[in-house]
């Protein structure tokens, strides 16, 4: 019996480490540009990090070694995505509730008053959650697919994997 359960246990984490792991990628193989037809592909990840790291070399001069691109396009036009923050709107749509339970308050006494602060601090605390989510889940996509995505050596043109 014990073993049974451990072996579930087992079969669970090893899914959860398959679901979370970064594996290593095949190079693309037999595919050609979409734009030039050429064979050779670089990965977006490497070819950004490479010229972010030449950058910030001091007396590195600034390279075009992928496509025409210098090292200042290359890390404009191919940043990863960054993360977004669901903190100032909620904090506008907390002070706009704040300001009608504060009118309500005062224009209808302690109940109304009181009801209408607890139905405020509800309403903030489900959008700032929402918001939360729904900003995570667009980085996530985003860097998942920033992180399959290829590059044509020859023309610059973008490849997802």
């Amino acid at each position: 019996m014990p073993d049974d359960e451990i072996r579930k246990l087992e079969a669970i984490l090893g899914a959860i480490s398959n679901i979370t792991s970064e594996r290593e990628q095949a190079p693309l193989v037999g595919v050609r540009c979409p734009k030039c037809g050429w064979t050779s592909f670089a990965k977006v990840e490497t070819v950004y990090d490479a010229a972010v790291e030449r950058l910030e070399t001091p007396g590195a001069a600034p390279s075009s070694r992928d496509t025409a691109l210098t090292d200042r396009e290359i890390i404009r036009r191919l940043a990863p995505p960054t993360r977004r923050s669901a903190t100032i709107p909620t904090v506008i749509l907390a002070v706009v509730l704040g300001a009608a339970a504060v009118y309500v308050y005062n224009r209808f006494g302690d109940l109304a008053g009181e009801l209408s602060g607890i139905a405020a601090f509800v309403i903030v605390l489900v959008f700032f959650l929402t918001r939360t989510r729904a900003l995570s889940d667009a980085y996530y996509d985003a860097a998942r697919s920033w992180r399959h995505r290829y590059m044509c050596r020859k023309c610059g043109e973008l490849v997802e994997s």
